[in-house]
């Protein structure tokens, strides 16, 4: 390629030189004409050479000629030595930080996954073990098991306090199906039926074992146990006692179950007597056989009251009650102690509702800061009458209630 080039350049010089002695010529000698011809011709010869050289650099491999002008090749020649150093430098190399970067990435993102994988661990336990809790809150069966579960989990307070409420309705519902039970008793004839009963209401296997005794007499055409119809016939006197003293309204069925128990409780509370409430005995028969006349007031639901053995509603003025009789008088409630503090008070009375619920069930509560001393009054609503007060603190008692008891204004 060099002297191909220097070919090239001599031509175009000669060419040059040709066509400059020529018009120096051109004046003095007759072959001026001739010359100038000649001076084209070879310069046009230059200049297909040159022009050869442009269509061969285009090819891949072959590189572009340089003009003529030395100026221009020197400036070529010095340009391309930079170019060679650039391509000839080698490529900077990445450093051992950046090198390491995708596995750092990778280290990362590992442990972001067992981060994540440990708290999912986690939030399964505590939702495994909140489930557990709830189910065994919506299974208790008695308010001591609901207090035990308050105490272990204050946070689920709402919750035990809801199934508190949904437990006292069970416990009311299984009381009216004891004393369905009971009548149902008296009647049935079928020993399955009666086996049934006797397995789903423990306090009412003795009238159980009794019924099915007597069946099997009935069926074998013998006399009847002389001990399970002596019982039959204390508690046929009993019930019919009972009612005279406006203590029971149920039939006489001959059964001693919860229905009787709670209506001699009763009688034993207006009357001042002890009969005894497990089973019948010749006491009861004896004492409720000579009763006579209503002992037990008339029970009235609120807001009626009791006026001549008949439930009416009295309307009396603010601060005050209606009465036996339906005359009105001061309202009163049951105080049953006090504390420093007014959740401490709350609590009290939360805790004596939860011990008689029969008798508190749907009581509230009327708390009461003391006038002279920093105190709250644990006291028991709604306004009632002297007698009514007393008549709630008589069963508390006989219910095993430790604390005072006694009618306060309201």
């Amino acid at each position: 390629m060099n002297s191909e080039q220097s070919g090239l350049e001599g031509k175009d010089r000669q060419a040059q030189e040709t066509a400059k002695t020529a018009s120096a010529s051109q004046s003095s000698s007759p072959w001026a004409t001739f010359g100038t011809i000649a001076a084209i011709v070879a310069l046009a010869v230059s200049l297909g050479a040159f022009a050869e050289g442009l269509r061969r650099s285009s090819r891949p491999g072959i590189a572009a000629p340089s003009r003529p002008n030395t100026q221009t090749t020197s400036k070529t020649t010095t340009s391309a030595a930079p170019k060679s150093a650039a391509v000839a430098s080698p490529k900077p190399t990445l450093s051992a930080d950046r090198t390491n970067e995708p596995d750092n990435d990778e280290a990362r993102r590992a442990k972001e996954l067992k981060d994540l994988e440990e708290k999912m661990r986690e939030t399964e336990a505590k939702r495994a073990s909140l489930a557990a809790t709830q189910n065994a809150i919506a299974q208790a069966a008695s308010h001591e098991q609901l207090d035990m579960l308050a105490t272990l989990y204050p946070e689920l307070a709402p919750a035990i306090e809801i199934r508190r409420t949904t437990l006292a309705g069970d416990i009311r519902q299984q009381e009216e199906a004891a004393n369905a039970a009971e009548a149902e008793l008296a009647t049935l004839k079928d020993p399955a039926r009666i086996a049934e009963i006797g397995a789903r209401w423990p306090a009412l296997r003795p009238q159980v074992e009794a019924r099915l005794a007597s069946l099997k007499t009935e069926g074998e055409k013998k006399e009847p146990d002389p001990k399970v119809a002596a019982l039959e016939r204390m508690t046929r006197v009993a019930q019919d006692g009972l009612r005279r003293a406006g203590c029971f309204s149920g039939p006489s069925t001959g059964t001693w179950g919860p229905k009787t128990k709670k209506a001699v409780e009763t009688f034993n509370t207006h009357a001042k007597a002890k009969i005894a409430t497990d089973a019948p005995t010749e006491a009861a028969e004896t004492i409720l056989g000579a009763v006579k006349t209503r002992i037990c007031p008339v029970a009235c639901d609120a807001p009626k009251v009791a006026v001549d053995g008949k439930c009416l509603i009295v309307t009396c003025a603010e601060g005050t009650v209606p009465a036996t009789g339906g005359a009105c008088e001061q309202a009163f409630v049951a105080w049953v102690g006090s504390h420093e503090s007014v959740g401490g008070a709350e609590a009290l009375f939360a805790s004596l509702q939860h011990k008689h619920t029969d008798l508190l069930r749907d009581r509230p509560s009327a708390i009461k800061a003391a006038a002279s001393v920093q105190r709250f009054s644990v006291r028991i609503g709604p306004a009632m009458s002297k007698d009514t007060v007393r008549d709630l603190c008589a069963k508390l008692k006989s219910a095993g209630m430790a604390a005072n008891c006694y009618p306060v204004p309201q």
